[in-house]
């Protein structure tokens, strides 16, 4: 699961839809967490309580996990975002265990 929040829109703090995400989708990771593939809907919300729904298509892939095939290590992510507009990014990857509790 993934989503993109748009930290762009906390310049006006009047209107409420400013603080939610704007993109929720599932992914789902290929060649032992090297490339991650994701699919979902973008939302924009507009005034008068309108919105505006799109697909959202996310590719991230993490170089180190795929030369080494090694999925629980840090990583840098590199990511493309093909929405409604095209976007870049790159971030870190840090492993985590979900059923640790």
């Amino acid at each position: 699961m993934y989503t993109i929040y748009d930290y762009g829109r906390l310049d006006n703090s009047t209107q409420y839809q400013n603080y939610f995400p704007r993109t929720l989708g599932v992914n789902l990771a290929l060649f032992n967490n090297g490339i991650n593939v994701g699919a979902g809907v973008s939302v924009d919300f507009l005034p008068f309580d309108e919105y505006e729904v799109y697909p959202d298509f996310l590719i991230r892939a993490h170089p180190l996990k795929m030369l080494t095939q090694q999925n629980r290590m840090v990583d840098v992510s590199l990511m493309l975002n093909i929405s409604k507009t095209p976007e870049i990014g790159f971030g870190l990857s840090i492993p985590t265990r979900l059923n640790a509790l």
